[in-house]
């Protein structure tokens, strides 16, 4: 992949700086984050990906109904990356992948979600029985389990003219919401409604199988 995926990272004088405001950040009721970064209402967040429906509900599940701060995403720098895809992976394009949605509780920092979309050069095929995850129905494959969600889709673009496997991630790296037979459900959910909309964004032109709302289990 021609265009280089960055990892987001806080120089130390910027977290120096946080350090020294965070008696007053967000102390005015204003929602902002300790670093400075402001507060959003769920249904706002990533650009309104999910700021309905059942994808609303699913994110207030996994991330909390409080404000949350969204400054670490990078949706622009993702769409370019696929965009740019060549069938040319590096090893940190394969492990990391490019930073759509950055989720953080505006109250503390506490990062809460993260979703990531990647190029992939094959789909990787799931099954019910696979420990540890539960299969979903919607792109080529999907799986999801209490911190992980997984989506493969292909989206064959127009401009550029080409067909790429697009693999998106979710991963929730703080405490979050508590483990429940539900969260596998919401995160693919959540996972599902970012896909559709980066495909939108990509402007797919073929049938990319990802279904509208609540993606059901496998059979």
């Amino acid at each position: 992949m021609r265009s280089t995926l960055r990892m987001f990272m806080v120089p130390g004088a910027l977290l120096a700086l946080a350090a020294a405001a965070g008696c007053s950040s967000g102390g005015d009721g204003d929602g902002g984050g300790p670093d400075g970064a402001k507060g959003k209402a769920v249904a706002a967040v990533c650009g309104g990906f999910a700021k309905e429906g059942a994808a609303f509900d699913a994110l207030k599940a996994i991330a909390g109904d409080g404000d949350l701060t969204d400054d670490r995403s990078q949706p622009d720098e993702t769409l370019s990356a696929l965009r740019d895809a060549d069938g040319k992976l590096t090893t940190q394009e394969m492990a990391s992948g490019s930073p759509f949605c950055r989720l953080r509780t505006a109250k503390d920092g506490e990062p809460t979600v993260n979703i990531s979309f990647r190029e992939a050069l094959v789909v990787t095929p799931h099954k019910p029985g696979d420990t540890g995850f539960a299969p979903f129905t919607t792109g080529e494959s999907a799986i999801s389990s209490n911190r992980f969600a997984s989506i493969s889709f292909k989206c064959r673009m127009k401009e550029p003219a080409k067909e790429i496997i697009v693999a998106a991630e979710l991963e929730r790296p703080g405490k979050g919401a508590a483990e429940t037979k539900d969260l596998p459900a919401s995160q693919i959910t959540v996972l599902n409604a970012a896909a559709r909309k980066v495909a939108t964004d990509l402007g797919c032109q073929n049938d990319t199988k990802l279904v509208e709302g609540v993606p059901k289990p496998a059979a």
